[in-house]
């Protein structure tokens, strides 16, 4: 099995950011449900983790804030998928869309 690369590495964590954008809300339930509760959960453990993380600073592709950033995020999907996943909690609960307003920050901070 060869290594992932920091540049895939970068497009991973790209990608687990994107399943918190707001767009994810217009799909049906079911695709949300599965968006949510079984694609961020599991790749929010592997692509938001310290060493996934730090591995990006490492290599410049994200700066050290938005690391800090990226970890805390991870914390808070993982207690929201383990204590608020109905649909209606991830379509609408304060603590789903402030988690989304994060990621779309950080998304924001790395394009500049």
């Amino acid at each position: 099995m060869r290594e992932i690369t920091p540049n895939e590495s970068f497009e991973f964590y790209i990608d687990t950011l994107s399943y918190l954008d707001e767009k994810n809300l217009l799909n049906s339930d079911e695709e949300l449900q599965k968006i949510i509760l079984e694609e961020l959960d599991s790749d929010s453990h592997t692509f938001l983790n310290h060493f996934t993380v730090n591995r990006l600073v490492e290599n410049d592709l994200i700066p050290q804030n938005v690391a800090k950033e990226s970890i805390e995020l991870r914390k808070q999907i993982r207690i929201l998928i383990d204590t608020k996943f109905s649909i209606d909690e991830i379509r609408n609960n304060k603590d789903w869309i402030k988690v989304r307003e994060i990621a779309k920050n950080i998304l924001k901070d790395i394009e500049k």
